[in-house]
């Protein structure tokens, strides 16, 4: 049977309001086609996999064991080693004194294990000493460590013997055994591997024992016997240390892994840097140093603050969720769910239970909405808080790399999409909308790629990705400033609906991972400066269209907001002040490097659409020099984004490049919009891909930090199980699985932020939850100043670095009244739209009054406490509050 919603629309001064709808939004289960429940039930199989993995391999749940027995190297130069579902740290000087100053470490065992002792001492000191006897015993202190060594190849001396007693005068914080090749080179073939295997099980014996071994060490690891490079050594060597014995000693050791700690890891890297000895039995330093690492982490990862970001994850032990972090996952996981059941049984409820529960929740199309963003929530929590999925390590590869843009960009010119009318005669302008949308999703792209493959270290990367971040804020000051100055509209509905649909994802996410708010820099960033645009053009804004007034009031703008960034101690006492106040603990030193680099291009953007606006009024493109004047544009627009690549080149380093960014990034962003505005058919071709991604640019953005990148950023997320898998063709595996359930994530977040933020905003009409069905992935519904796609009047300007105002997500597409609009599964439901003009008084609370979402609410009707709700400014302030007292608890 087919159905039909007809949906009234109000035209207001700030947008389209949705005020009815005749039909009960559908189901979830009616939202999800064949595509979306694939989606779905990958996620959930990959999810079953890795939880699977975590409870049934409970001594490994923290990964040490992953840390200690596999890993391959993920670069040429032997500096990145992989261990098997973990990101590991390099440990500096600094890092290892805070994790073992004050302290003993000590080495036993033949040269393989004095060389490993010499990789520890000189991450601490580079310079240190290593030269003397053989033979011998050595000891190194340095930085309140004491390095010693002793010359024990057989581990049967009788200080050895009397530390694994548990007797020495001392007790070290870390103890490394090692035995094998002198049992196997100077002794009798079978005799050898024989009297190494006592010896051997005495030592697990004595540092197994939980009683004994805490006498013996803190900290206790047994070397596996090393592999050697067999045709480098020496015929005597060779003809003793068959690689029959060495196998049968490590097979034998193996047996062990259990009771005690093996770094079996120290055998694969040497088995996979073949090319790094000269006798086949002793490495270089590099080897050494990047084993002394693997035990770093072993020892002191867990001693690292629970904090975030959390960038380390091998044998590291995460936080026990705090009160608050609990809180909202029960609110997204009971309370959401809850009011999705008694919505969808409201028809067996009494007429006084659906008053309540009509009270305390909101409609059905918005409780959904609410358990599609907590699921994400939830999902980034699991993947970026816990074990339960693996993570790796960032290795740039220009070979890889180069290729993924490229095929980014052929996938955009692929699904270009050519103006259907003259574009001449229906031209969107200047800047339009989907071309916004898909500047926004190529330079999100872009970005995405980018952090994926850690190109930030190459500074003729970094240096252009610092443009598209300045490219987002002169979109900001751009489309901020139009809206203002043609609407005049500063009134607190604006402020919140902006600010709340920037900062719903990310302040979520703070309080779902125990995060710090400006981590997630970009959402701080923007919402600063649209701040900054609104008391900019709020200030004596009946003179805005007085051009020196309004030239005086950027100029003073842009002094203010420098001296709050370059003058010493300014953020540093705001931040003191909300610290106190607030209890945020803030970077100063770091916001201000943020602000910084793009000081003033958000002045640019703003510079730039009163131009274009002055522009338009004098009719400058029915002026005979125009043609004229468009070529030099164009010539000189190529000559500046030519100049910027050399002179970002040819910069000594990305920290030279930083210094000069501030004042030269608008150059080549104002010249893009100069080449991409060129003529009308370039102007209204765009990408469907490249309008996809800028249609949930936000989200990408924020999601990645827990959902495809991992450990705030520093790593990447594994979702192939068992994580051992994601090497070679396995890591493409993870990378397209880890990718499509990524921005299908993001995707559903994009929809149902939109509709949260409806509901909060109260931009959904009069009528309590008239909210629509979700919107096709590859629509929005934002209008734009320049678009001349939607009905007559609506020039709602759009929110620059957000798909959709404030009502995208209820209204894919606004189209004439009454016109019908089937849906993409074709499946016969319809959705009617009704443009109401704001005088008309027509359909002013809505349909029939028997739509979803509860009853009719008159302007007159309700408590006090309702109708001071009502009111934007109190929402504002009470919001604001509730984050102040919810952060002194926290």
């Amino acid at each position: 049977m087919q159905e039909w919603c007809v949906l009234k629309v109000r035209q207001s001064h700030r947008c389209p309001v949705i005020l009815g709808c005749t039909m009960v939004a559908p189901k979830l289960s009616q939202r999800l086609d064949p595509f979306h429940l694939f989606l779905a039930a990958t996620v959930f199989v990959i999810f079953l996999a890795a939880s699977l993995r975590y409870f049934t391999d409970a001594p490994d749940r923290n990964r040490c064991r992953s840390l200690l027995n596999d890993g391959w190297w993920i670069d040429s130069k032997f500096k990145n080693w992989q261990p098997t579902g973990c990101t590991m740290q390099t440990y500096n000087s600094d890092a290892v004194v805070k994790c073992l100053g004050n302290t003993h470490v000590l080495y036993i065992g033949d040269s393989v294990i004095r060389q490993q002792l010499f990789g520890m001492a000189e991450k601490v000191d580079a310079n240190i000493v290593t030269k003397g006897e053989k033979h011998s015993d050595r000891v190194f202190t340095s930085s309140s460590i004491t390095f010693e060594f002793w010359w024990d190849p057989f581990l049967n001396a009788s200080h050895t013997i009397d530390i694994l007693n548990g007797v020495a005068k001392f007790r070290p914080s870390l103890l490394v055994l090692g035995t094998g090749l002198w049992y196997l080179n100077y002794l009798e073939g079978s005799d050898g591997l024989a009297a190494w295997k006592s010896i051997i099980d005495r030592t697990v014996h004595q540092i197994s024992n939980p009683t004994i071994a805490a006498d013996i060490a803190a900290t206790i690891v047994l070397a596996p016997v090393e592999t050697p490079k067999y045709t480098l050594l020496n015929s005597t060597r060779r003809s003793r240390l068959s690689p029959s014995n060495i196998e049968a000693m490590n097979d034998y050791l193996f047996r062990y892994k259990d009771e005690v700690f093996i770094p079996f890891a120290w055998n694969r890297m040497v088995e996979q840097s073949p090319s790094l000895t000269d006798d086949g039995l002793h490495f270089a330093d590099i080897i050494a140093t990047k084993q002394a690492d693997i035990l770093l982490n072993f020892k002191c990862n867990d001693q690292l603050p629970k904090q975030a970001p959390m960038g380390t994850t091998c044998c590291y032990t995460y936080p026990q969720t705090r009160w608050y972090q609990n809180a909202v996952f029960l609110f997204f996981l009971a309370w959401v769910p809850l009011g999705m059941y008694f919505r969808s049984t409201d028809d067996n409820l009494s007429v006084s239970a659906k008053r309540f529960v009509n009270r305390i929740f909101p409609s059905e199309p918005v409780l959904v909405a609410l358990f599609t963003f907590g699921l994400g929530i939830l999902y980034m929590f699991y993947s970026d808080r816990t074990q339960i999925f693996a993570k790796a390590q960032k290795q740039f590869n220009p070979w890889e790399f180069g290729p993924m843009m490229l095929l980014a960009l052929i996938i955009g010119l692929a699904t270009l999409k050519h103006p259907k009318k003259d574009p001449i005669t229906s031209d969107g302008g200047f800047l339009n909308r989907e071309q916004t949308d898909e500047w926004k999703g190529w330079m999100q792209l872009v970005i995405l790629i980018y952090h994926y493959w850690g190109a930030s270290s190459i500074s003729g990367i970094y240096n252009p990705v610092r443009i598209l971040v300045a490219a987002y804020l002169f979109q900001s000051g751009y489309g901020h400033f139009f809206f203002f100055y043609k609407k005049g509209d500063f009134g607190v509905a604006r402020i919140v609906s902006v600010l709340v649909r920037l900062n719903l994802l990310t302040v979520a996410l703070e309080y779902a991972t125990g995060n710090d708010y400006l981590s997630y820099y970009f959402t701080p960033l923007v919402s600063f400066w649209f701040l900054v645009i609104w008391v900019t053009m709020y200030v004596a804004n009946k003179y805005n269209k007085t051009k020196w007034v309004l030239c005086l009031k950027l100029v003073v703008a842009c002094a203010i907001t420098t001296w709050l960034i370059h003058y010493p101690g300014v953020l540093e006492r705001v931040f003191s002040t909300l610290e106190i106040v607030a209890n945020v603990h803030w970077n100063a030193k770091e916001w201000r490097f943020r602000l910084a680099l793009d000081a003033y291009i958000v002045y640019v953007g703003m510079i730039v659409a009163y131009i274009y606006i002055r522009l338009q009024d004098l009719k400058i493109g029915d002026r005979t020099n125009w043609p004229s004047i468009k070529r030099h544009s164009i010539l000189g627009a190529i000559v500046v984004m030519v100049w910027y690549f050399w002179f970002e080149l040819t910069r000594q380093d990305k920290f030279v490049y930083n210094a000069y960014h501030p004042f030269i990034s608008w150059l080549p962003i104002v010249a893009f919009t100069f080449l991409r505005n060129a003529t009308p058919n370039i102007r209204n071709t765009t990408s469907r891909f490249f309008v996809f991604f800028g249609s949930c640019s936000l989200e990408t953005f924020i999601g990645q930090f827990h959902m495809w990148l991992a450990g705030d950023t520093k790593g990447l997320l594994v979702l192939v199980t068992p994580a051992g898998w994601a090497t070679g063709l396995g890591w493409w595996a993870n990378f397209v699985v880890s990718s499509a359930v990524f921005v299908w994530v993001c995707w559903g977040l994009a929809w149902s932020t939109a509709v949260i933020c409806d509901w909060i905003c109260g931009t959904g009409g009069k009528k309590r939850g008239a909210v629509a069905p979700a919107p096709s992935a590859l629509t929005n519904g934002m209008t734009h100043p320049h678009s001349n796609k939607h009905a007559p009047g609506n020039s709602e300007q759009m929110i620059p670095l957000v798909s959709g105002a404030e009502f995208s997500a209820a209204v894919p597409h606004l189209h004439h009244p009454h016109e019908i609009v089937s849906d993409a599964g074709g499946n016969g439901a319809a959705t009617a739209v009704e443009i109401v003009s704001p005088r008309s008084g027509k359909g002013e609370v809505g349909g029939d009054g028997e739509g979803e979402g509860g009853e009719e609410v008159p302007k007159e009707a309700g408590s006090f406490v309702e109708r001071a709700w009502a009111d934007q400014r109190v929402k504002a302030v009470v919001s604001v509050v509730g984050l102040v007292i919810l952060n002194r608890l926290c």
